[in-house]
């Protein structure tokens, strides 16, 4: 049950969603008679924004600005990703080499 409910992450805008959820809930609850159509909408907008977030893509497919769990993971977390393999070109080398010269000459001949 740990490493499922690890795999779930709360951003700010989802803390605030799950907040007004609650407090309609009170409201609903607990307030008056004339605050309750107001609560039930703001309970039903909430939960479909939860729903609508929550859909997997499935058959429909996804959509371009949508990526998967493992994408974002690659964008967001770079320190995962195998880097002892990667090699520069040449020519980045060369680059590299002609600007840690004249760095050094920056630092022998100040002006």
């Amino acid at each position: 049950m740990r490493r499922r409910l690890a795999a779930y992450r709360l951003t700010a805008a989802g803390g605030a969603l799950l907040f007004i959820l609650a407090a309609a809930l009170i409201v609903l609850l607990l307030g008056p008679s004339h605050d309750e159509g107001p609560a039930f909408i703001v309970i039903a907008i909430v939960l479909a924004m939860l729903v609508v977030n929550g859909m997997p893509t499935g058959r429909l497919g996804q959509l371009p600005f949508e990526s998967s769990l493992s994408e974002r993971r690659e964008r967001f977390h770079p320190g995962d990703r195998d880097a002892a393999g990667a090699v520069d070109p040449p020519e980045e080398e060369e680059a590299w080499r002609q600007e840690r010269e004249r760095y050094a000459d920056r630092e022998r001949h100040p002006d």
